[in-house]
């Protein structure tokens, strides 16, 4: 009498690694060895503008290709009450609402095309 003997197959299982390669397009200078200089704000200065107006004005600049794409401004009134707002790349702007004989702080912040930000600032009182 023949035995049949079960024949137990090993299936090898083949795990392939596929490396891949990713190209970015990154401007020359955010490569490797070249930093991004952050946007500039130079001479903010805050005058009066009439009853209840104080006028913000300042220059501005990116750097290495960069352009200022936005400007926020950093209103606070006393020490909190704070408002902000978002304006496009302009180098003004008037605070409609400002009281006479209050501490005013304005920090305007400049972000450009490479998402870098820097603020500048200023304080004034507007007299009577």
């Amino acid at each position: 009498m023949k035995k049949v003997l079960p024949i137990i197959a090993a299936a090898t299982i083949a795990t392939a690694i596929v490396r891949t390669t990713s190209v970015a397009d990154v401007p020359s200078n955010l490569q490797a060895g070249s930093p991004h200089t952050p946007p500039s704000i130079t001479n903010l200065h805050a005058t009066r503008g009439g009853m209840n107006k104080i006028n913000l004005a300042w220059t501005m600049s990116g750097h290495g290709g960069f352009t200022v794409k936005s400007v926020t401004i950093h209103r606070t009134v006393g020490h909190g009450q704070e408002k902000t707002v978002h304006l496009g790349p302009v180098t003004r702007w008037t605070d409609w609402n400002a009281s006479q004989n209050v501490d005013y702080r304005y920090d305007v912040c400049a972000t450009d095309s490479g998402h870098e930000t820097t603020c500048a600032g200023v304080e004034y009182r507007l007299q009577q």
